[in-house]
């Protein structure tokens, strides 16, 4: 169960170093299990050469990220090294005598972890069928801008139209937790890229970027919060508005999980600037009772017995109460890992045998919740400023999400819109889909890759009618 609650946060930032230009042995697809107590997770290192330039990506299949890009590569006849500064994470490997296989080292946290790789020169990367192909019947603008409160900048792809001389209504993407590239790639799926390829082609521009730190973008995602993530989004609205080929008056933000979280946080500061706000298994309800839920569903799918879930619950609303009540962030990663030890010690054998946490797990838990993203974020509670959204709002859930639970989150943004006079809101949960939108079977987490379907068809349209100005409930 440890992985369901306790993982490696992984994200990425790109920075490369120039190598030399003949073959190298690094290159090509490396893949091993990395052992985290008693977690097994798949890794596979994706290292490329591009104008002399060394740069790897990394592939963490079992925590359903994908394309992670790498910051350093360096790279010599006895092995290799790449890094991932947001993680605090680097991997260092040496060559054997088999030329396909080498010894590794994930060193995360000051911990080091032993690993072996093996290189898979048959390896290709899986596509959906929903991933769009060219040619396109639109036309699409790569671009780049400032945020000058943050002195950042934000890279991402503009799609607009064929048709040219024109003013568009556009639409804003904006992604949820963790850093992500501008096509939301999650589990191998590319949701925003396919949203954004259904909107242009009936009349939209769409904009998609990369988040801080990712690919084009850049800043420092170790340092910033949801608060940050709001002022890029403000940076991109910005952008759109003085776009030739934007009609100012038309914009929308589209966001997924924290992304629209961070949509409805925007749109409490630009008000009537925005001309409505889509709303994608949003959160409704206080960060941490959402995240007590979604612990909660998600171990309960998994098959945990009621006595562990209800001592689970226990252990996550100490642990979240105490970082709810350190309201100057004094509270250090030693601190909280004693205070929860004293917790867990006090459990019975067997609830703290089914929690399956270690010294070790409960350190890196409490190392990431001292991060300053997720000191912020566990603390927001998000109907004050709901009250303060005045645009038309278009709310959505699958009802098999068990990240953001549909009838609780759908049912608080309802509440809150309504008594704040906001008359033009559709809240709506949709049979059968699950946090990334999919039409499911088991509904688990661990299934979304394994789905063909990347964004449920009728979605899309009801999305596109919306923003259209189809209004009906």
């Amino acid at each position: 169960m440890s992985k369901a609650i306790f993982c490696i946060f992984l994200a990425a930032i790109f920075l490369v170093i120039n190598l030399s230009a003949q073959q190298n042995k690094a290159i090509g697809s490396w893949e091993g299990v990395l052992t985290v107590d008693k977690t097994k997770l798949r890794l596979i290192f994706h290292i490329k050469e591009e104008d002399g330039i060394l740069k790897a990506m990394l592939d963490s299949p079992d925590q359903l990220q994908f394309d992670l890009q790498m910051d350093t590569v360096i790279s010599d006849d006895l092995g290799f090294k790449t890094m991932l500064k947001v993680a605090n994470a680097e991997f260092s490997v040496t060559y054997t005598e088999n030329a396909d296989e080498a010894k590794g080292i994930w060193r995360q946290m000051r911990v080091d972890y032993p690993i072996t790789v093996k290189k898979n020169s048959s390896y290709k990367p899986r596509v959906f069928p929903q991933e769009p192909i060219a040619p396109f019947p639109y036309r699409t603008e790569e671009v780049a801008y400032k945020n000058n409160k943050a002195k950042t900048f934000i890279g991402g792809s503009l799609t607009l139209p064929e048709e040219e001389n024109k003013k568009f209504p556009a639409v804003l993407l904006i992604s949820g937790s963790g850093q992500q590239d501008r096509d939301e790639n999650i589990a191998g799926h590319k949701p925003f890229l396919v949203i954004a390829d259904h909107l242009s082609r009936n009349g939209f521009a769409v904009l998609r970027v990369d988040d801080r730190g990712v690919g084009a973008s850049t800043g420092n995602p170790l340092t910033a919060t949801t608060a940050d993530f709001v002022t890029d989004v403000k940076s991109s609205v910005n952008f759109l508005k003085t776009h030739p080929e934007v009609d100012p008056n038309k914009i929308f933000l589209v966001g997924h999980s924290e992304g629209g979280l961070i949509a409805i946080m925007t749109a409490a500061v630009l008000k009537k600037e925005l001309a409505g706000i889509v709303l994608l298994a949003a959160p409704g309800v206080p960060m941490h009772e959402l995240m007590l839920r979604q612990s909660a569903d998600i171990i309960r799918q998994n098959g945990m017995e009621e006595e562990y879930i209800k001592a689970g619950m226990e252990f996550n609303s100490i642990f979240y109460r105490e970082i709810l009540a350190d309201k100057k962030n004094k509270l250090t990663v030693l601190a909280l890992t004693d205070i929860m030890k004293g917790h867990l010690q006090k459990m019975t054998k067997e609830q703290g045998a089914a929690l399956e946490m270690t010294d070790q797990s409960l350190f890196q838990q409490c190392y990431t919740s001292m991060m300053p993203w997720y000191r912020y974020f566990i603390k927001i509670d998000p109907r004050p400023y709901l009250k303060k959204v005045k645009c038309p709002v278009l709310a959505l859930n699958g009802s098999m999400d068990v990240q953001v639970a549909a009838g609780p989150n759908l049912e608080a943004i309802r509440k809150t819109l309504a008594a704040a006079g906001n008359k033009d809101v559709i809240c709506t949960e949709i049979p059968g889909l699950n946090h990334l939108f999919q039409r499911c079977k088991s509904c688990t987490i661990g299934e979304y890759g394994e789905l063909e379907e990347t964004f449920a068809p009728e979605l899309l349209k009801l999305m596109e009618n919306w923003l259209k100005g189809d209004r009906k409930k």
